[in-house]
């Protein structure tokens, strides 16, 4: 029976994709894996862990630097058979055998967005541990293409495992939509955005779009942005519990990024039955397939167009179209993926 560490730190506080990403595995390997242990590193304030997988308290956040001394002495004391980085945050410094997650290049990709400190990150720790670990994750065929054109990983030995969608994410009852717009103000249409505003996100296309659509915009993001106009209607806090509810609320949904190694928020608000408007760009046309309108991401005017066509269009038209899409990603298949992966590694070729 081995030992199987999950690095948890990034989950604190309102759930971003990869901190989603490293729960949902951790709720569902266990059970894919019922002939191992596990183990969950993680912080002060971390979820709440599935029962059987055992705690591993860090000091220090997963982006604080303090923590690249910390974890050697945390797993040596632990000391698993296999330890699964779930982000690019990996130990540099830790020798324990490892499978890395790398979900995009998005640091190399954009370099004038992040620094040089960055750069020098992945060279001293990203590349380092890809080339030592038994076996490198992502989450898309483009993700896979863009580890190999800036890490030199090579795609065809990269497993590509794709995300899932909760099946939470659902229509909700026309009595939850109703009190949720009464309880948030809601306008009774409206576009949404769910994200973060980093440049590549490329959200003041949207922003602009939805003017010169006449739509108001709702945008859930962790912050409000200094540059951003005072008509978008921005929420900070809105609960992970509310958002199948937002989602079904809101009359179409955008989504502009220029970069994704994923993409989940389409794919969720696809689920709750939402017309999607997705940028044309990285991985989101392998994620959306057919059932989403993609517009090149800086067409204002294009993108202007498909938001009050999304709005003006009966919600019931490529309802099951969005729907049967986004039910192609389930957690569950990706936890016996990973399973899988887990399994070739504890049991390396010659």
């Amino acid at each position: 029976m081995s030992l199987i560490a999950l690095d948890l730190r990034m989950v604190k506080g309102p759930l971003h994709g990869i901190a989603r990403y490293a729960l949902e595995l951790c709720a569902r390997l266990p059970r894919a894996l019922p002939a191992h242990r596990f183990a969950a590193l993680g912080v002060p304030g971390g979820p709440a862990l599935p029962r059987g997988v055992q705690p591993v308290r860090c000091r220090y956040d997963f982006l604080d630097p303090r923590a690249q001394l910390e974890l050697p002495f945390v797993l040596e004391r632990l000391r698993p058979d296999l330890v699964h980085w779930t982000s690019f945050a990996a130990a540099a410094l830790s020798a324990r055998p490892c499978v890395y997650t790398l979900h995009d290049a998005n640091h190399l990709a954009f370099p004038e967005h992040f620094g040089r400190l960055h750069g020098l990150y992945y060279r001293a720790v990203v590349v380092p541990v890809a080339l030592r670990a038994r076996k490198v994750i992502t989450v898309s065929r483009f993700a896979a293409q863009e580890l190999e054109r800036h890490l030199g990983l090579p795609a065809r030995e990269t497993a590509v495992i794709y995300n899932g969608v909760d099946p939470r994410f659902a229509p909700a009852s026309p009595e939850a939509v109703a009190a949720l717009r009464q309880r948030l103000a809601l306008p009774e249409r409206f576009a949404l955005y769910v994200g973060n505003a980093k440049p590549h996100k490329n959200v003041p296309a949207l922003i602009e779009a939805a003017r010169r659509a006449g739509i108001p915009l709702v945008a859930v993001v962790p912050q409000v942005p200094r540059d951003w106009p005072a008509w978008v209607d921005v929420r900070t806090n809105v609960s992970d519990a509310l958002l199948p509810t937002l989602y079904s609320a809101a009359s179409v949904f955008g989504f502009p990024s220029r970069y994704e190694g994923f993409g989940l928020p389409p794919l969720e608000a696809m689920a709750c039955g939402t017309p999607a408007v997705v940028a044309r760009a990285a991985s989101l046309p392998e994620v959306v397939g057919d059932a989403a309108a993609l517009v090149d991401p800086d067409d204002v005017s294009g993108w202007a167009a498909a938001l009050r066509e999304a709005v003006d269009r009966p919600r019931e038209v490529g309802l099951q179209a969005r729907r049967a899409q986004a039910g192609r990603f389930d957690w569950d298949a990706a936890a016996r993926a990973t399973a899988a992966v887990y399994e070739a590694a504890l049991s390396p070729g010659p």
